[in-house]
């Protein structure tokens, strides 16, 4: 690669943790075409949800991260347990439309970044966007139009190639990486050793 999870990992890892939270997802290429998919990747990680834990085991962590949070499990919650497996009403799940149960889940995810921003920075990484799926896709541009009121960035890495959704908003920066000279090369291999 051209270095653009080192050069994240590094910048994450010159943050202050005790001044932010630090939240991490990763696209993956054999399920661009799953919704959420980086979305879920990021509940799981951040509510420590194992492949493993039954639906019970899913509710109640991401129960309980909502209570830390201090954040109702209320209709947004319900939204939140049903990206996760967890549905608690899947009766509502069946009677709304695509639309409107993405426009709900799409708030619902709002709410809880809204929610965690205002308490501390966040800081969100997302990996491997041109691996994103469309519906993620799709909520990271919401995400984005909605940045500049709010305590979080948001830090996606992507190929060569692939165009994020908002590229013409002011809020957004890219940092095209070149390849290293053979010479940077054999420097950085002889600083790892």
């Amino acid at each position: 690669g051209m270095g653009k999870t080192r050069l994240a990992a590094e910048f994450l890892r010159s943050l202050d943790r005790s001044a932010c939270r630090v939240v991490y997802a990763r696209c993956q290429s054999h399920r661009q075409h799953t919704p959420y998919v980086p979305l879920v990747d990021l509940l799981q990680r951040w509510w420590s949800i194992e492949e493993a834990d039954t639906v019970a085991a899913i509710a109640a962590k991401a129960g309980d991260a909502l209570h830390a949070a201090q954040m109702p499990a209320d209709a947004a919650g319900a939204h939140l347990l049903r990206l996760l497996g967890a549905a608690v009403d899947p009766l509502h799940a069946r009677t709304c439309s695509p639309q409107e149960l993405r426009a709900q889940t799409f708030a619902a995810l709002h709410a809880m970044f809204d929610h965690y921003s205002q308490q501390q920075p966040l800081v969100m990484l997302i990996e491997d966007l041109h691996w994103i799926d469309a519906t993620s896709e799709a909520y990271l541009g919401a995400l984005a139009s909605r940045l500049t009121a709010r305590r979080l960035l948001l830090l996606v890495t992507f190929r060569p190639g692939y165009r994020p959704a908002w590229p013409t908003q002011s809020i957004y920066t890219q940092l095209a990486l070149a390849p290293l000279a053979d010479e940077e090369s054999r420097a950085l291999v002889r600083a790892t050793r």
